[in-house]
């Protein structure tokens, strides 16, 4: 992956992979990835692990219209089917653990890192009254943001580069918060 647009954000994001063949006594990332939206750029400096994935991320954003800078970090785990299982998100000093069942992402439980009584959980479905059986997620989507009740903002575009870990093997319908309100409702349209 090279290059990836976004109409609705007006944004253009990069990819540049490291040259394994280059020795240097500073720790270089394995992949550049950098997003340009108008009046803002973020670079993010990708450091991948054993299997292949983010393991950590340091992201810097300017600011071109202040001249101001702000800097945040990522730590990612995967468990041994490649899924992402922990999220730790300098922002806001975040934790987010990921559990899965059958190749499916059912609980997301999202807390301050500092503070295991400041955590709350959100459940997601992949069948309804309406679609009993769960849609195949063939075209491997991952919307964290929008479908999986994870807060990774631009992050998440590593993962169409094949660097944020494996796809659920379905498609999720909804997810709700632990107190029962319905967060998210999703119809897929499949074109296949």
């Amino acid at each position: 992956m090279e290059k990836i647009y976004s109409e609705k954000d007006k944004s253009i994001t990069t990819f540049e992979y490291a040259d394994k063949g280059t020795r240097s006594a500073e720790k270089v990332p394995d992949v550049v990835m950098t997003t340009v939206e108008e009046s803002s750029k973020t670079v993010f400096k990708i450091f991948l692990g054993k299997n292949g994935f983010v393991k950590h991320c340091q992201a810097t954003e300017y600011d071109s219209n202040s001249n101001n800078t702000e800097s945040q970090t990522w730590d990612f785990e995967y468990n041994n089917d490649g899924h992402i299982s922990k999220m730790y998100r300098s922002e806001g000093d975040e934790i987010t653990y990921f559990k899965y069942e059958g190749g499916d992402l059912i609980e997301v439980t999202v807390g301050d890192a500092k503070d295991d009584d400041d955590k709350f959980t959100y459940k997601i479905f992949y069948t309804s009254k309406d679609i009993p059986a769960p849609i195949a997620n063939i075209g491997c989507i991952m919307a964290y943001d929008d479908t999986m009740a994870t807060d990774m903002d631009e992050i998440q575009l590593a993962y169409y580069a094949g660097l944020l870990g494996m796809p659920t093997k379905h498609l999720p319908l909804r997810y709700i918060h632990e107190n029962g309100d319905i967060l998210g409702i999703f119809e897929w349209t499949l074109n296949a």
